[in-house]
């Protein structure tokens, strides 16, 4: 029975070090800034980004099981294509997503906040470019 759990101990820090580096930045930033609405645009800013990494990781994800199988039995041209190919679709997929969503986004964070939180478009071009798509 401990046997188990000591081979399922890995996986545990595995899982508690994703919780902590997710947010660790968060509660920083929430314990070092002063002003409260700065702390809640900026968390704003930060899911919708998130949102827009884990759609490219989401999508290359099945595109990296194909080059890994490519590769595996050695299938350069194959890789080569696939793997250009590829980089367009997530690059693409992650514009079209950005460009449909920044004509509307100060509307959403009014509706999503309730009016609460004011549109920051400075924070929003910063965040944008901190969180970039990272198979792009």
């Amino acid at each position: 029975m401990f046997g188990l759990f000591r081979k399922a101990a890995p996986f545990a820090v595995a899982g508690a070090t994703e919780l902590a580096l997710i947010n660790l930045p968060v509660l920083l930033v929430s314990a070092l800034v002063s002003d409260c609405m700065a702390v809640a645009q900026w968390g704003l800013t930060r899911i919708v980004a998130g949102l827009l990494r884990m759609l490219c990781v989401q999508t290359a994800l099945p595109l990296a099981a194909e080059l890994g199988q490519d590769y595996a039995i050695g299938l350069k041209e194959q890789l080569c294509s696939l793997y250009a190919g590829g980089s367009v679709f997530v690059t693409l997929q992650a514009s079209v997503v950005v460009s449909g969503l920044l004509p509307f986004w100060p509307d959403f964070f009014a509706l999503w906040t309730h009016g609460t939180v004011p549109y920051a478009p400075s924070l929003f071009w910063c965040g944008r470019r901190a969180y970039s798509c990272p198979f792009s």
